[in-house]
């Protein structure tokens, strides 16, 4: 029976390599990355979590350093551990898990129907969550308080943006299944971009206006502008996707 698997297996490989079936061209990644900008749903969900939301993050890992300039290098990582438990608590307790529920329970509400909408809810504590956390860290850090009170911060910091990087990326997927290996490649190249530009700018905001303001506004930013953004999502998301239909691709696993 093995080698009679074996023999299909190797009879459908063949018959897809001498068709053509599935194959990718080099520029093909390229290519769907610059498409991907023409689907609202995925490009405003990830440019505005990328760029108003999680690159804060990295604002606080480049100056974590200076906040507590007082102690070894050795301690200064070890207050990175906020920020850590954060992120694990949220991966743990606020992931998938508790996103496939929220939609599972909402779509009872909606005749079983699933909408990729449902995902977004999430969002809302996410933005709450990690604005307080930016705006107490950055007072924290001014007034002096005791380190422990920065590792609390840092920790919604981290819980929060992590519970929106959930979010997000379950409802691009989502939005559009069977095209995951695009829309993930587009949300990796957009994050990994606001993580490489927000080093540039946060030394000399924050050596002019202080922790305080520097982070308040961070947090401020975040509200203001994720909460609009996540609404408008929920509310025209589905008209969205309608007007502009699915890509003209389709993702490897699904081309052959």
């Amino acid at each position: 029976m093995l080698s009679s698997v074996c023999t299909i297996f190797c009879q459908e490989l063949l018959t897809n390599v001498s068709t053509g079936v599935g194959a990718q061209k080099p520029y093909d990644a390229l290519l769907y990355f610059f498409k991907t900008w023409s689907y609202p749903n995925v490009a405003i969900a990830i440019f505005f979590y990328s760029f108003a939301f999680y690159w804060w993050i990295l604002s606080v890992v480049t100056y974590l350093p200076v906040a507590y300039i007082q102690y070894q290098p050795q301690i200064q990582g070890l207050l990175f551990l906020g920020l850590i438990l954060g992120t694990l608590f949220s991966e743990i307790l606020c992931s998938g898990t508790l996103g496939d529920l929220i939609v599972a329970r909402l779509a009872k509400k909606n005749n079983d129907v699933r909408v990729a909408e449902m995902r977004l809810w999430l969002m809302y504590p996410s933005i709450l969550v990690t604005a307080v956390g930016l705006i107490a860290w950055g007072i924290s850090v001014d007034k002096g308080y005791h380190w422990f009170v920065g590792q609390v911060t840092l920790f919604l910091v981290g819980a929060g943006i992590q519970m929106g990087n959930t979010a997000v990326s379950a409802y691009v997927v989502d939005c559009y299944p069977r095209h995951a290996m695009s829309i993930i490649t587009f949300y990796a190249v957009l994050l990994n971009g606001s993580a490489f530009v927000n080093p540039f700018f946060i030394a000399p905001w924050c050596d002019t206006v202080g922790f305080t303001w520097t982070f308040a506004a961070q947090g401020l930013i975040t509200f203001a502008v994720m909460t609009p953004v996540t609404m408008m999502l929920q509310t025209c998301g589905a008209s969205l996707r309608a007007w502009r239909g699915p890509p003209s691709w389709v993702s490897p696993e699904y081309s052959i």
